[in-house]
């Protein structure tokens, strides 16, 4: 057979394998399926033991044929670990979490390094503009990308993980923004309204949290619900007093309940997202804020520097909101290595002795530069 006879006969192989290939998917899909029913009815039915050797089987299969999927590894990892924690098997419920939590901290990475490369694209090509207009358009479209996904990833996640978002992948594009808005001086109406709607929305985003998740399903009176808030409140105060010893002196049982919670804030989110699918009104605008003819509003924003790099300065501002303004205005105030400075070298030499405590007061001196760097 020569050569070309050989490629033509492989290639035919080849393209009579693919069919194969996507059944032998659909199969696999179409198998996991069924196992998952088995173990939902057997869960349902009370029989917790045979679910647990299903389940321990049908992790087997999915760590074989659906490896590269953490989303399917999580749905057999969850049945396991509500299975343990039914029959009070907290070794077994403890190994699960921290697979779960493993799985969750590589998902939570890979997203934050999706969100860093597209901030290392964006801060690299604005520079390439040429006008002012043109970057704030960028910048504003942008802006509304970040707002959507913050809109769609707050619906599935709790307070911490929503603050791990905000922190970690919206943050450093609203600084950009806000270092932009500096370097030109602040003389862009259309960004300045931006930078302060993103000031707002920021502080906004981080007060709509669980207490506003936890209200809205109390409205519900809904029996099983209510047991779940009142598990969660239990749990929440829990490892919240454990997180305040060291390590060593933590209960043999905080990784359990540390696991126990992200299960209860996971079943909370779903049952708030589907009682309330609309009820997350992130967006803000500050044209919005009630102020009165003779008032002003003032919204204090503290932001790091971006120069086409990161640089080691924290700015603070103050974003000026009037009745009637078209934009407000925005006042730098000073750098936070300013503050720290007089703070730290206007202590009284002495400390004050009151009422048993040892305590230090600013001087006078101290008072009159922090209104003049702040307020004045």
């Amino acid at each position: 057979m020569t050569l070309v006879k050989q490629f033509i006969f492989v290639c035919l192989i080849l393209l009579s394998l693919q069919p194969t290939f996507a059944q032998s998917e659909q199969t696999l899909k179409a198998e996991l399926k069924s196992r998952i029913e088995l173990i939902d009815q057997l869960i349902n039915d009370g029989e917790i033991m045979k679910a647990i050797e299903k389940s321990k089987e049908t992790k087997t299969f999915i760590y074989k044929n659906f490896k590269n999927s953490n989303r399917i590894k999580e749905a057999i990892l969850i049945r396991l670990n509500f299975c343990y924690y039914s029959i009070d098997d907290y070794e077994n419920e403890r190994a699960i979490n921290i697979e779960r939590a493993n799985i969750r901290e590589d998902d939570l990475k890979q997203e934050q390094n999706s969100f860093r490369k597209t901030f290392n694209s964006l801060s690299q090509n604005y520079l390439n503009f040429e006008n002012t207009e043109d970057i704030v358009t960028n910048f504003k479209n942008s802006n509304k990308t970040l707002i959507d996904l913050t809109q769609e990833v707050f619906k599935k996640r709790f307070e911490v993980e929503r603050e791990k978002f905000l922190k970690n992948n919206i943050l450093p594009f609203y600084n950009l923004f806000q270092s932009y808005a500096y370097d030109i001086d602040y003389n862009n109406p259309s960004l300045n309204n931006l930078i302060t709607n993103n000031a707002l929305f920021f502080k906004g985003s981080l007060l709509n949290s669980s207490k506003d998740i936890i209200k809205n399903l109390r409205k519900l009176n809904d029996g099983e619900i209510n047991k779940k808030i009142k598990e969660y409140r239990t749990v929440k105060s829990f490892i919240t007093s454990q997180l305040s010893l060291n390590k060593k002196d933590r209960s043999k049982n905080f990784d359990v309940m540390r696991g126990r919670l992200f299960s209860l804030e996971s079943e909370l989110v779903i049952y708030n997202k589907r009682h309330y699918p609309n009820n997350l009104p992130l967006k803000r605008n500050w044209k919005k804020i009630q102020i009165n003819e003779n008032e002003v509003s003032i919204e204090f924003v503290r932001f790091k520097y971006f120069n086409k790099k990161w640089t080691d300065s924290i700015f603070y501002v103050a974003h000026i909101l009037k009745k009637n303004s078209v934009s407000p205005k925005v006042i730098f105030l000073f750098e936070e290595k300013q503050i720290e400075s007089i703070i730290e070298n206007t202590y009284l030499g002495k400390s004050n002795n009151s009422r048993g405590s040892n305590g230090r007061t600013l001087n006078k001196k101290t008072d009159k530069e922090l209104y003049n760097l702040i307020i004045k």
